[in-house]
Parts: C-alpha cells; structure tokens; sequence
C-alpha cells in the first residue's frame, strides 16, 4: 500500500515524490531573510504622502476585488512608490503575480513583504507554498519551521513539515513530525496510513503492519482497517494471512462491500475465476460501496480487456453494467460508459438509448452529446435526430460543431432555412479549426445555389477556399455550378484540374472535369474524361450517362448517345435534366 495519503482535514499545495538528498537540519529562516544579520527597516511617511499612499493602496484593493488585475498591479506600484516598505503592497502583488501563473517572479515579492514582516502568518504561509511549488525544499523545510514557531498548535504546518522530510526521504524526521500530530490529535488514519507508506518506503514491513493493527485496535467496529490489513498481505505475499482476515471480515461484517473487491484480487491471484468472477459481483452490488470506487474497479479491468488470457469477458461487462445501472439508477455516469462500452462493440443503436438515458439524467454533458449527436446522424435516423438537436441547442446553441451536425442534417433533409440558420450559428462560433470553416461555408454556398441565389453562393465558396485552398468538395461544387451556369469558365476549368490532381480517379470529379470541358466547347477532351468517369462509376450514375450521351452527341456520335441517354432514363434519377426525354425522342441534344 505505497500510497501518499492526503489528510483530508488540511488544504496545502500538492508535493511530489523527488529524489533530493537527505537534509539533516533545517537553517534558520532569519539567516535567509537577513543575510547580513539586519532586520529591514520600516518607513515613515505622513501629511500628503500617506493621503496619496492611502489613495493608490485602497483603489488598488479596490481593482483587485473587482477582478481588474493589470490596473491593481499599477496602483500597488504607485502605492510602494510612495512607502517603499509597505510589506502588504509586496504580498498583493505576489499574489496577483501566482494568479496569473507568473510563479517565479511573484518569489521576489513575497520574500520581500515576509522581510518587512516576518510575523505576519499569511505572508510566511503563501511563501513557503511557493517555495513547495518551485522544488526549493530546503527554503520550503525553513518557512515552514517558522510558522510552527510562529503557530505551534496549527496541525497544518505539523503535517507539511512531514511531507517536506518525505520528499527529501528524510524518512525519521517525516515519522517524527508525524507522532508528534498523532500526540496531539491522537490516532488517526491519514496520519496512520501516512507513516504505513513512510515504513513502506523503507521496507520496515513490520512497522507499517503495526499502523494497521494499532488502526484496528483503536477502531474496532471499522472493518475497513481489516480489509486494508489483508489488502496488506497480499502485496506483501502473505497470502494465507490475507485469507484469514478476508474471512473474518466476512464473518463479523457482512456488510462491508470492500471485502468482495479484495476477495476477488485473492481469486485472480489464486486463478480462480468462478470464485473471482463471483466476489467481483457481490462488491458491484453492494449498495455501501461508494459509486467512484466501483467505476475505478470497472475501468481497471475495461482498459486491459483486449488483453489476452483477461478474466472478464464481453458478456461479463454486461453483467456488471447492468448491474450498475440497477443498484446506481439515477447516475449519468454510470449510463454514460454504458453507452461507450456498447460503441465499442459496435452496437450504436443500444448506445444511443444509454447516451439518451444519461441526459435525462443531465443534459449538460457535452461530450454525451457530442457522441450521441454523432452516432444519431450516422445512423441516418432523421426522425430521432430531429427528435434530439432541438434538446441539445436548449442546453448547447452556440456549439459550432453541434450547429454545423445540425446544419448538415437539415441540409440533406431539404429542410435549408433550418440549414443555413445552424450553419451560420457554426460559422459564428470562435475557436475551430480553418478546415471546420471551409466545410460550413461549402455547405452554406451549396444551400445558396439550389436556392438560386447565385452571388451568395459564390462569395460563400470564396469564403471556403479562403480557409482551404485544397477543399476539393468545394471546388468541385464552385466549379460544377459555374459551368451549368456558363459562367466563369476559366476559373472552373482551373478549380476542377485542382480537384483531379488531389484526388484522381474519382467518377464525380471526372464527371464535373467533363462537363466543364464540354461547356467550353473541348468536346474531344471532354470525351477523353467522361469515359474514365464512366469506367470509374460503379453506381451507374444517371447524371454521368446523361453527360456522357451529351459529350457523344457533340463528337458525332448519335446513336451511342441515344443509348446513353436510355440509361441515364432508366435509373429514374431526381438530378438528371428536363430536357432529357425530348433528347431521347428528337436524337438531339438540348440545353
């Protein structure tokens, strides 16, 4: 059990385990503070000056308290300007500098205001939890020693002197700091399991047992202790000794949920599934057991279970969801990887209702709905997204990527004043990448033309290809509909050479390639290019037989252009032209 244990009852900047070297004393902090020996001098200051100083030092409170950090940061300048050892003004701005995540520099000033006022415990406290935060132990080991002198009663300090001696692995000081808290608050199981991890660390097995066992005494009726007793056992190979304590556990508390969890390591270790599988169950079912640590359990074993030779399989996580779901009925989280479980298995239908089920719960989650969005429109399920987007804008409007899913839908769904509202919402939204903006502007462009909007629909193309010069859907639509339009040849003959060097070979971009050719009367060449559309169409595109009858019939080829035309007919296509049956029955084309 290795483990650095947080007491719960104290709040201190976090310190991380390094390999410093064993500190033996601790320097006095007045030999850091006044190298020289001589305390700071205090000023004086009275009549104008201390009205002004009085001014800048109170609008700068002022500033501070409203949030306007830059201007309270002049005003507190101001303020020292005037009274050069007002130590309040340096710890004001030391903090103001830690808000800003300016940690090195705020150093300057709070060992400044500490000089000018060593008694001051706020200061002295703040300083030594920058020194924690910048590595400098052995500053950090003397600050906190003088607010143990200053504060000998504050449990705090006791305990960040402790985890100070812990960090340099001055492992009997750390003890040390520890039983004298343990003296004064008496025995208590933070301080217990602190000084279990410090024996631990020292292989001093038999000590770090002994902080169990005196845990256990002192609290009999936790069972708990028992249970971390066992838990002890087992890392420490004692594995008889760890199923004595399990068993007892069982047998004076059958309540204790803990146990299920342990006894099913004990199996695992032992290659008992059944028995594994069974303990694994009784603790997720257990209602004592807190709802995080039955998650952490289940994430344990969910990211390894692709593993070879793992003991749980599918249908065993089904089991466990199912059960969590029933004993935990009204956690969105618990729904939630549900609903991330059975994506993985590929069943988004099921993980649908799970993602559904956890926004009821909560709607605001976005990432829920982000998936749940996602797979919905995947699906094709218009009436469920439908159903759904109009929920997720309630919580969500201004999501770009939402607006942009929901744009795309109402888009394929004809549905394009709804479109071009969401799309527009997308296009609004700070922060995405230009590729994002290129794709909602295309689609804007797209809506623009079948409303028949032409110059709306061009100047939102440009706006694209301004984001991403190589979108080549969108050049491939810009360049398409400047040639049914005849308009601006060129410029489409460039965009849709463009298309096929980025993407050759595809039957819609040499169809669009074709028919720009043949706008601008290169019939040969456009023939050349329809037929590599024609082979590369495995769909039997009507639109690509009709334009292929077109290119025939332009290159003198009538009755190959009749059958062309029959096939493009016969697919019954909505996008083919109008002209297409008096082509059909003159043997002629028409615009």
């Amino acid at each position: 059990m290795k483990r650095l244990q947080f007491w719960a009852l104290i709040f201190f900047t976090v310190i991380y385990i390094s390999g410093c070297k064993t500190t033996e004393s601790v320097p006095s902090f007045n030999s850091y503070l006044y190298p020289q020996g001589k305390k700071a001098t205090i000023q004086t200051i009275d009549g104008w000056d201390q009205r002004k100083f009085d001014f800048y030092f109170m609008e700068a409170t002022r500033l501070k308290m409203m949030g306007d950090l830059q201007n309270s940061i002049s005003y507190y300048r101001e303020a020292l300007s005037i009274d050069s050892t007002c130590a309040t003004c340096f710890y004001e701005l030391g903090n103001i500098l830690i808000q800003n995540k300016e940690i090195p520099a705020s150093e300057t000033f709070l060992f400044k205001a500490v000089q000018l006022d060593p008694t001051n415990e706020e200061f002295v406290s703040l300083l030594s939890k920058l020194y924690i935060n910048l590595n400098k132990d052995t500053l950090a080991l003397s600050a906190t020693q003088h607010l143990l002198e200053l504060k000998p009663e504050n449990p705090e300090y006791r305990y960040q002197m402790a985890q100070l001696y812990y960090k340099i692995k001055n492992y009997d000081k750390a003890i040390g700091q520890l039983n004298i808290l343990e003296q004064n608050m008496g025995i208590n199981e933070n301080i217990s399991l602190e000084k279990m991890s410090i024996y631990e660390e020292q292989d001093d097995l038999k000590s770090a047992e002994g902080e169990l066992l005196k845990l256990i005494e002192r609290y009999p009726a936790n069972s708990n202790y028992r249970v971390y007793l066992g838990d002890f056992y087992i890392q420490h190979k004692k594995i008889a000794q760890a199923k004595k304590v399990y068993d007892q556990v069982l047998q004076d508390d059958s309540s204790n949920g803990f146990v299920y969890f342990s006894l099913a390591n004990y199996y695992l270790i032992n290659d008992d599934l059944p028995a594994f599988k069974t303990n694994l169950f009784l603790g997720f079912e257990n209602g004592n057991i807190p709802l995080d640590v039955k998650l952490q359990k289940l994430m344990s074993f969910m990211v390894t279970k692709d593993q070879k030779n793992h003991p749980l399989k599918d249908d065993d996580f089904h089991a466990i969801l199912d059960t969590l779901v029933h004993v935990h009925p009204y956690s969105a989280k618990v729904y939630n990887i549900y609903g991330n479980f059975l994506l993985d298995q590929k069943d988004t239908v099921n993980a649908g209702n799970q993602f559904d089920t956890s926004l009821l719960i909560d709607q605001r989650q976005e990432e829920v709905w982000n998936q749940y969005l996602i797979i919905t429109f995947q699906s094709q399920d218009t009436s469920r997204f439908n159903t759904i987007f109009p929920q997720c804008m309630t919580v969500y409007p201004t999501n770009g990527f939402f607006n942009y899913l929901g744009g795309l839908s109402y888009f394929m769904q004809e549905r394009y004043d709804l479109a071009l509202y969401h799309l527009n919402n997308a296009v609004a939204a700070p922060d995405y990448a230009d590729g994002f903006y290129s794709d909602a502007y295309g689609l804007i462009g797209d809506i623009w033309h079948l409303k028949n909007n032409l110059d709306s629909a061009w100047v939102n193309y440009d706006k694209s290809l301004k984001l991403n010069a190589n979108n080549v859907a969108v050049l491939n639509n810009y360049a398409y509909y400047l040639a049914i339009n005849n308009l601006n040849l060129d410029k489409a003959e460039d965009m849709i050479s463009r298309v096929i060097e980025l993407e050759p070979g595809k039957a819609t971009y040499l169809d669009s390639y074709a028919w720009v050719l043949f706008k601008k009367g290169k019939f040969l060449d456009a023939l050349f290019v329809i037929e590599q559309a024609i082979e590369a169409d495995t769909s039997a595109s009507g639109v690509i037989q009709e334009h292929y009858g077109d290119i025939l019939f332009k290159n003198g080829d009538v009755d190959k252009a009749l059958i062309y035309w029959q096939k493009a007919a016969a697919t019954g296509s909505s996008d083919l032209s109008k002209t297409l049956p008096q082509k059909i029955r003159d043997r002629s084309y028409y615009e």
